[in-house]
């Protein structure tokens, strides 16, 4: 396993932030939040973006 530090637009961000929004779609209705924040928000120094790799394949985000 791997913690890596990415930006949110990156390749690896891709299958939890699709889960993600069908997640949101399946409770809310919508995905309408996930676009309210600019990808910049979670670059530091103010944030960061974290993904868990296990054998290259992304488990976890946050």
């Amino acid at each position: 396993m791997e913690l890596r530090t990415v930006r949110l637009g990156d390749p690896e961000t891709e299958p939890v932030l699709a889960d993600l929004a069908d997640e949101y779609r399946r409770r809310y209705g919508g995905d309408g939040e996930m676009r309210t924040t600019a990808p910049e928000e979670f670059d530091p120094p103010a944030g960061r973006f974290l993904v868990l790799l296990d054998r290259g394949e992304t488990v976890a985000a946050g």
